[in-house]
Protein backbone atom coordinates (compact mmCIF):
# COMPACT_ATOMS: atom_id res chain seq x y z
CA UNK A 1 0.00 0.00 0.00
CA UNK A 2 1.30 3.80 -0.62
CA UNK A 3 1.56 6.78 1.48
CA UNK A 4 -1.19 8.14 0.06
CA UNK A 5 -3.55 4.95 0.33
CA UNK A 6 -2.53 5.07 3.80
CA UNK A 7 -3.23 8.71 4.44
CA UNK A 8 -6.69 8.37 2.74
CA UNK A 9 -7.92 4.86 3.71
CA UNK A 10 -8.71 1.12 2.10
CA UNK A 11 -11.92 1.02 2.76
CA UNK A 12 -12.52 4.43 0.24
CA UNK A 13 -10.63 2.69 -2.24
CA UNK A 14 -12.55 -0.56 -2.18
CA UNK A 15 -15.90 0.96 -2.11
CA UNK A 16 -19.09 1.21 -4.70
CA UNK A 17 -19.36 -0.02 -7.50
CA UNK A 18 -16.58 -1.65 -9.92
CA UNK A 19 -16.30 1.41 -11.84
CA UNK A 20 -16.06 3.92 -9.24
CA UNK A 21 -12.94 0.93 -7.43
CA UNK A 22 -11.24 1.78 -10.98
CA UNK A 23 -11.72 5.48 -11.11
CA UNK A 24 -10.51 6.21 -7.97
CA UNK A 25 -7.70 3.51 -8.03
CA UNK A 26 -6.39 6.04 -10.98
CA UNK A 27 -6.57 9.08 -9.58
CA UNK A 28 -4.59 7.95 -6.64
CA UNK A 29 -1.55 6.36 -8.84
CA UNK A 30 -1.73 9.93 -10.48
CA UNK A 31 -1.42 11.39 -7.21
CA UNK A 32 1.60 9.10 -5.78
CA UNK A 33 3.12 9.63 -9.21
CA UNK A 34 3.17 13.42 -9.14
CA UNK A 35 4.23 13.23 -5.61
CA UNK A 36 6.97 11.64 -6.59
CA UNK A 37 8.12 13.76 -9.32
CA UNK A 38 7.61 16.65 -6.97
CA UNK A 39 10.54 14.63 -4.48
CA UNK A 40 13.25 14.31 -7.18
CA UNK A 41 12.42 17.93 -8.50
CA UNK A 42 13.05 19.14 -4.95
CA UNK A 43 16.29 17.13 -5.09
CA UNK A 44 18.35 18.31 -7.91
CA UNK A 45 18.66 21.60 -9.51
CA UNK A 46 16.49 22.43 -12.14
CA UNK A 47 18.97 22.68 -14.77
CA UNK A 48 16.35 22.34 -17.81
CA UNK A 49 14.54 25.44 -16.54
CA UNK A 50 17.99 27.32 -16.35
CA UNK A 51 18.49 25.95 -20.18
CA UNK A 52 15.53 27.39 -21.10
CA UNK A 53 17.11 30.85 -20.62
CA UNK A 54 15.82 31.78 -17.51
CA UNK A 55 15.63 35.89 -16.35
CA UNK A 56 16.82 35.44 -13.16
CA UNK A 57 18.87 32.14 -11.88
CA UNK A 58 19.82 32.40 -7.69
CA UNK A 59 21.28 29.53 -5.90
CA UNK A 60 23.53 29.29 -2.78
CA UNK A 61 27.16 28.16 -3.32
CA UNK A 62 26.15 27.10 -6.67
CA UNK A 63 23.07 28.46 -8.53
CA UNK A 64 20.53 26.24 -11.01
CA UNK A 65 22.50 26.82 -13.78
CA UNK A 66 25.44 24.81 -12.35
CA UNK A 67 27.75 27.96 -12.50
CA UNK A 68 29.35 30.08 -9.50
CA UNK A 69 27.72 33.13 -11.08
CA UNK A 70 24.03 34.72 -10.62
CA UNK A 71 23.44 35.73 -14.79
CA UNK A 72 20.61 37.89 -15.63
CA UNK A 73 20.04 37.95 -19.48
CA UNK A 74 17.60 39.75 -22.16
CA UNK A 75 18.01 39.87 -25.51
CA UNK A 76 15.28 42.87 -25.66
CA UNK A 77 16.02 46.31 -25.26
CA UNK A 78 14.11 46.26 -21.90
CA UNK A 79 15.50 45.68 -18.00
CA UNK A 80 16.35 43.07 -17.43
CA UNK A 81 16.27 43.37 -13.75
CA UNK A 82 14.16 45.46 -11.64
CA UNK A 83 13.67 46.02 -8.33
CA UNK A 84 11.22 48.20 -6.95
CA UNK A 85 11.03 50.16 -3.34
CA UNK A 86 8.11 51.69 -2.49
CA UNK A 87 9.35 53.10 1.23
CA UNK A 88 11.83 55.12 2.24
CA UNK A 89 14.46 51.74 2.47
CA UNK A 90 17.06 51.02 0.17
CA UNK A 91 15.74 48.95 -3.29
CA UNK A 92 19.02 47.45 -4.05
CA UNK A 93 22.28 46.77 -1.73
CA UNK A 94 25.31 45.42 -3.22
CA UNK A 95 27.70 43.99 -0.14
CA UNK A 96 30.92 42.34 0.74
CA UNK A 97 32.13 40.55 3.96
CA UNK A 98 35.87 40.17 3.46
CA UNK A 99 38.05 42.87 5.15
CA UNK A 100 40.80 41.97 2.65
CA UNK A 101 41.01 41.82 -0.88
CA UNK A 102 39.80 43.90 -3.47
CA UNK A 103 36.65 43.07 -3.87
CA UNK A 104 32.97 44.77 -4.69
CA UNK A 105 29.88 45.44 -3.75
CA UNK A 106 28.76 46.56 -7.09
CA UNK A 107 29.78 46.31 -10.69
CA UNK A 108 28.33 47.52 -13.82
CA UNK A 109 29.67 46.93 -16.89
CA UNK A 110 29.19 47.67 -20.60
CA UNK A 111 31.10 46.76 -23.64
CA UNK A 112 29.56 49.66 -26.21
CA UNK A 113 31.37 52.31 -26.80
CA UNK A 114 28.28 54.28 -26.11
CA UNK A 115 27.10 52.32 -23.07
CA UNK A 116 27.03 53.16 -19.26
CA UNK A 117 28.62 50.44 -17.08
CA UNK A 118 26.26 52.27 -14.22
CA UNK A 119 23.95 54.84 -14.38
CA UNK A 120 21.87 56.50 -11.82
CA UNK A 121 19.30 59.02 -11.55
CA UNK A 122 17.49 61.05 -9.09
CA UNK A 123 14.34 61.57 -10.56
CA UNK A 124 13.07 64.58 -8.11
CA UNK A 125 11.97 67.84 -9.43
CA UNK A 126 12.79 69.68 -6.15
CA UNK A 127 15.96 70.72 -4.80
CA UNK A 128 17.30 69.07 -1.88
CA UNK A 129 20.43 67.28 -0.21
CA UNK A 130 19.96 64.15 -2.07
CA UNK A 131 22.41 62.22 -5.07
CA UNK A 132 22.07 60.45 -7.83
CA UNK A 133 25.42 58.64 -6.65
CA UNK A 134 26.82 59.49 -2.93
CA UNK A 135 30.15 57.47 -1.90
CA UNK A 136 31.48 57.40 1.60
CA UNK A 137 34.89 56.47 1.48
CA UNK A 138 35.73 56.43 5.12
CA UNK A 139 39.38 56.27 5.79
CA UNK A 140 39.64 55.02 1.86
CA UNK A 141 38.45 57.02 -1.78
CA UNK A 142 35.28 57.80 -1.98
CA UNK A 143 35.08 57.82 -5.95
CA UNK A 144 37.87 56.73 -8.11
CA UNK A 145 37.82 56.70 -11.35
CA UNK A 146 40.19 55.23 -14.08
CA UNK A 147 39.95 55.87 -17.97
CA UNK A 148 42.28 55.90 -20.95
CA UNK A 149 39.42 58.76 -22.01
CA UNK A 150 37.50 60.93 -19.12
CA UNK A 151 37.80 59.37 -15.89
CA UNK A 152 35.34 61.96 -14.10
CA UNK A 153 32.99 64.02 -15.92
CA UNK A 154 30.10 65.95 -14.49
CA UNK A 155 27.68 68.19 -16.78
CA UNK A 156 24.45 69.76 -15.28
CA UNK A 157 22.30 72.37 -17.26
CA UNK A 158 22.29 75.05 -14.59
CA UNK A 159 24.15 74.19 -11.83
CA UNK A 160 27.27 72.85 -11.16
CA UNK A 161 28.94 70.40 -12.78
CA UNK A 162 31.56 69.00 -10.23
CA UNK A 163 31.45 70.28 -6.44
CA UNK A 164 34.66 68.85 -4.10
CA UNK A 165 34.05 70.02 -0.64
CA UNK A 166 35.85 69.28 2.20
CA UNK A 167 35.91 70.17 5.85
CA UNK A 168 40.20 70.80 6.61
CA UNK A 169 41.68 69.35 3.84
CA UNK A 170 41.62 70.13 -0.20
CA UNK A 171 38.70 70.10 -1.24
CA UNK A 172 39.36 69.20 -5.39
CA UNK A 173 42.63 68.00 -5.69
CA UNK A 174 44.16 67.22 -10.01
CA UNK A 175 47.45 65.39 -10.11
CA UNK A 176 48.73 64.92 -13.72
CA UNK A 177 52.01 64.33 -15.67
CA UNK A 178 51.28 66.37 -19.04
CA UNK A 179 52.98 69.10 -20.80
CA UNK A 180 52.30 72.33 -22.18
CA UNK A 181 48.73 73.94 -21.78
CA UNK A 182 47.61 71.28 -23.71
CA UNK A 183 47.82 68.97 -21.42
CA UNK A 184 48.04 70.90 -18.29
CA UNK A 185 46.97 68.86 -15.02
CA UNK A 186 43.70 71.69 -14.91
CA UNK A 187 41.85 72.77 -17.61
CA UNK A 188 38.76 74.93 -17.43
CA UNK A 189 37.01 76.94 -19.97
CA UNK A 190 34.10 78.39 -20.55
CA UNK A 191 32.22 79.15 -24.32
CA UNK A 192 29.94 82.47 -23.66
CA UNK A 193 31.85 84.49 -26.22
CA UNK A 194 30.28 87.54 -24.75
CA UNK A 195 30.84 87.60 -20.52
CA UNK A 196 32.20 84.17 -20.30
CA UNK A 197 34.69 83.59 -17.11
CA UNK A 198 36.76 80.34 -17.08
CA UNK A 199 37.62 80.61 -13.25
CA UNK A 200 36.08 82.58 -10.27
CA UNK A 201 37.98 82.39 -6.95
CA UNK A 202 36.49 83.34 -3.91
CA UNK A 203 37.89 84.15 0.00
CA UNK A 204 36.71 85.46 3.05
CA UNK A 205 39.77 84.79 4.97
CA UNK A 206 42.38 86.75 5.52
CA UNK A 207 45.20 84.77 3.91
CA UNK A 208 45.85 85.01 -0.16
CA UNK A 209 43.24 83.78 -2.10
CA UNK A 210 45.98 82.00 -4.36
CA UNK A 211 49.40 80.40 -4.01
CA UNK A 212 51.32 80.06 -7.47
CA UNK A 213 54.40 77.68 -6.96
CA UNK A 214 57.02 76.64 -9.45
CA UNK A 215 59.58 74.48 -7.84
CA UNK A 216 61.37 74.17 -10.98
CA UNK A 217 62.80 76.79 -13.48
CA UNK A 218 60.30 77.82 -15.44
CA UNK A 219 57.73 80.85 -14.94
CA UNK A 220 55.32 81.06 -12.62
CA UNK A 221 52.20 83.02 -14.14
CA UNK A 222 51.67 82.99 -17.94
CA UNK A 223 49.04 85.21 -19.70
CA UNK A 224 48.27 85.32 -22.94
CA UNK A 225 45.49 86.92 -24.54
CA UNK A 226 43.68 87.79 -28.58
CA UNK A 227 46.51 89.49 -29.46
CA UNK A 228 47.56 89.38 -33.07
CA UNK A 229 50.54 91.60 -33.05
CA UNK A 230 53.14 93.32 -30.93
CA UNK A 231 50.89 96.46 -30.54
CA UNK A 232 48.19 93.64 -28.68
CA UNK A 233 45.58 93.87 -31.93
CA UNK A 234 42.15 92.55 -31.17
CA UNK A 235 43.51 91.36 -27.53
CA UNK A 236 42.03 92.37 -23.84
CA UNK A 237 44.04 94.03 -21.11
CA UNK A 238 45.80 91.45 -19.78
CA UNK A 239 45.20 92.48 -16.15
CA UNK A 240 42.64 94.37 -14.39
CA UNK A 241 42.22 95.39 -10.45
CA UNK A 242 38.93 97.17 -9.13
CA UNK A 243 37.83 98.24 -6.24
CA UNK A 244 35.36 96.02 -4.30
CA UNK A 245 32.26 97.93 -5.78
CA UNK A 246 33.58 97.37 -9.21
CA UNK A 247 33.48 101.19 -9.81
CA UNK A 248 36.76 102.16 -10.32
CA UNK A 249 39.87 100.45 -11.81
CA UNK A 250 43.24 100.95 -10.04
CA UNK A 251 45.40 99.12 -12.16
CA UNK A 252 45.52 97.54 -15.21
CA UNK A 253 48.27 96.18 -17.81
CA UNK A 254 47.20 96.76 -21.34
CA UNK A 255 46.89 94.49 -24.32
CA UNK A 256 49.96 96.43 -25.68
CA UNK A 257 51.82 95.78 -22.35
CA UNK A 258 51.55 99.44 -21.18
CA UNK A 259 50.81 99.60 -17.66
CA UNK A 260 48.46 102.20 -15.47
CA UNK A 261 47.65 103.03 -11.63
CA UNK A 262 45.83 104.63 -9.55
CA UNK A 263 49.13 104.94 -6.81
CA UNK A 264 52.96 104.96 -6.76
CA UNK A 265 55.04 102.80 -8.12
CA UNK A 266 57.70 101.53 -5.07
CA UNK A 267 60.75 100.31 -5.59
CA UNK A 268 64.05 99.54 -3.84
CA UNK A 269 66.06 100.99 -6.25
CA UNK A 270 66.42 104.91 -6.36
CA UNK A 271 67.50 105.36 -9.94
CA UNK A 272 66.26 105.47 -13.47
CA UNK A 273 68.52 104.13 -15.83
CA UNK A 274 68.55 103.47 -19.78
CA UNK A 275 69.65 100.25 -20.82
CA UNK A 276 72.86 101.23 -23.42
CA UNK A 277 75.34 99.16 -25.01
CA UNK A 278 79.05 98.85 -24.00
CA UNK A 279 81.98 97.72 -24.05
CA UNK A 280 82.21 94.53 -21.57
CA UNK A 281 84.74 96.05 -19.18
CA UNK A 282 82.78 98.16 -16.76
CA UNK A 283 80.71 97.14 -13.43
CA UNK A 284 78.30 98.60 -11.31
CA UNK A 285 79.80 102.18 -9.56
CA UNK A 286 81.80 102.69 -12.58
CA UNK A 287 81.90 106.18 -14.08
CA UNK A 288 81.38 105.66 -17.56
CA UNK A 289 82.14 107.54 -20.81
CA UNK A 290 80.95 107.63 -24.63
CA UNK A 291 83.26 105.94 -27.35
CA UNK A 292 82.92 107.31 -31.05
CA UNK A 293 81.22 104.08 -31.56
CA UNK A 294 78.57 104.86 -28.90
CA UNK A 295 79.49 102.04 -26.83
CA UNK A 296 80.20 103.22 -22.69
CA UNK A 297 83.18 102.48 -21.69
CA UNK A 298 85.05 103.59 -18.40
CA UNK A 299 86.35 107.37 -17.68
CA UNK A 300 89.95 107.14 -17.91
CA UNK A 301 91.30 110.46 -17.68
CA UNK A 302 90.69 113.25 -14.96
CA UNK A 303 88.01 115.63 -16.03
CA UNK A 304 87.18 113.48 -19.23
CA UNK A 305 84.31 115.90 -21.22
CA UNK A 306 82.86 112.48 -23.30
CA UNK A 307 81.27 111.23 -19.69
CA UNK A 308 78.06 110.83 -19.31
CA UNK A 309 77.19 109.44 -15.76
CA UNK A 310 77.66 105.96 -13.63
CA UNK A 311 76.51 102.59 -14.04
CA UNK A 312 73.59 101.72 -11.69
CA UNK A 313 73.78 99.23 -9.20
CA UNK A 314 70.17 98.39 -8.39
CA UNK A 315 68.26 100.57 -10.64
CA UNK A 316 64.44 101.45 -9.58
CA UNK A 317 63.44 101.74 -13.51
CA UNK A 318 65.16 100.30 -16.07
CA UNK A 319 64.46 102.00 -19.90
CA UNK A 320 65.56 100.91 -23.33
CA UNK A 321 64.38 96.82 -22.43
CA UNK A 322 63.45 95.21 -25.46
CA UNK A 323 60.70 91.97 -24.77
CA UNK A 324 61.81 89.54 -23.95
CA UNK A 325 64.78 91.04 -21.82
CA UNK A 326 68.36 90.83 -22.96
CA UNK A 327 71.03 88.77 -22.37
CA UNK A 328 74.09 89.89 -24.40
CA UNK A 329 76.40 91.20 -21.39
CA UNK A 330 77.38 94.29 -23.23
CA UNK A 331 74.26 95.87 -22.62
CA UNK A 332 74.27 97.94 -19.27
CA UNK A 333 71.98 100.11 -17.28
CA UNK A 334 73.65 103.41 -17.37
CA UNK A 335 71.63 105.90 -14.43
CA UNK A 336 69.97 108.97 -15.67
CA UNK A 337 67.92 110.10 -13.11
CA UNK A 338 67.98 109.74 -8.97
CA UNK A 339 70.47 108.16 -6.36
CA UNK A 340 73.54 105.88 -7.50
CA UNK A 341 76.06 104.67 -5.67
CA UNK A 342 79.52 105.86 -7.32
CA UNK A 343 83.09 104.64 -7.42
CA UNK A 344 84.52 108.26 -5.22
CA UNK A 345 88.41 109.20 -4.75
CA UNK A 346 89.94 112.24 -2.83
CA UNK A 347 92.34 112.30 -5.38
CA UNK A 348 91.48 115.86 -6.20
CA UNK A 349 90.63 116.50 -1.96
CA UNK A 350 88.19 115.62 0.71
CA UNK A 351 84.92 115.19 -0.76
CA UNK A 352 81.96 116.74 1.39
CA UNK A 353 78.39 116.25 0.82
CA UNK A 354 76.76 118.95 -1.80
CA UNK A 355 80.50 118.76 -4.01
CA UNK A 356 79.85 118.94 -7.46
CA UNK A 357 81.54 115.61 -9.15
CA UNK A 358 83.88 114.78 -12.11
CA UNK A 359 85.85 112.05 -13.54
CA UNK A 360 88.88 111.49 -11.83
CA UNK A 361 92.20 109.87 -13.21
CA UNK A 362 91.55 106.59 -11.70
CA UNK A 363 89.65 104.65 -14.09
CA UNK A 364 85.90 104.35 -13.42
CA UNK A 365 85.91 106.50 -10.16
CA UNK A 366 84.92 110.00 -9.67
CA UNK A 367 86.09 113.00 -7.60
CA UNK A 368 85.37 116.21 -6.59
CA UNK A 369 84.99 118.95 -9.15
CA UNK A 370 86.75 122.67 -9.46
CA UNK A 371 85.28 125.80 -8.45
CA UNK A 372 84.89 126.33 -12.45
CA UNK A 373 84.03 122.79 -13.94
CA UNK A 374 84.11 122.90 -17.82
CA UNK A 375 80.58 122.45 -19.03
CA UNK A 376 79.52 118.76 -19.86
CA UNK A 377 82.48 117.25 -17.48
CA UNK A 378 80.04 117.45 -14.02
CA UNK A 379 78.26 113.66 -13.64
CA UNK A 380 76.22 114.77 -10.24
CA UNK A 381 76.31 115.86 -6.47
CA UNK A 382 77.84 113.71 -3.44
CA UNK A 383 75.15 113.24 -0.87
CA UNK A 384 78.52 112.12 1.68
CA UNK A 385 81.68 113.12 2.21
CA UNK A 386 85.31 111.77 1.56
CA UNK A 387 87.80 112.50 3.35
CA UNK A 388 90.97 110.08 1.65
CA UNK A 389 91.37 107.50 -0.18
CA UNK A 390 88.53 105.94 -2.23
CA UNK A 391 85.09 104.30 -1.33
CA UNK A 392 81.61 104.15 -2.70
CA UNK A 393 79.27 107.46 -2.20
CA UNK A 394 75.64 107.89 -2.87
CA UNK A 395 75.61 110.45 -5.70
CA UNK A 396 72.23 112.81 -7.15
CA UNK A 397 72.36 112.39 -11.01
CA UNK A 398 72.41 115.62 -12.37
CA UNK A 399 74.62 115.83 -15.85
CA UNK A 400 76.33 119.65 -16.57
Amino acid sequence: MTDIESATGQSEVDGGSPAQQRSRRAVLAAAAGGAAALAAALARPARSAAAAGSALIIGSSTNNAGTSNTLLTTSSSVVAFELLQNGPGTALMGYTTPTTGKTRGVYGRTDSPDGDGVQARNGSTTTGIGAAIKAFGGKCTGVWATSDGTAIYGDSLSGWGVVGSSLSGVGVSALGNGATKDHATLQSNNDNTTNGMAAYLTNSSAFATAHLYNAGSGQVLWMQNGGTNAAGAGGGDFIVCRNKDQSDTQFRVATDGSAYSDGTFNSGGADFAELLPADGTTEPGDVVAVRADGRLTRATRARQSSVIGVVSTKPGFIGGVSMPAPTSPDQIPMAVVGIVPVKASAENGPIQAGDRLVAASLPGHAMRADDQPEVGTVIGKALAGLNAGTAMLEMLVMLQ
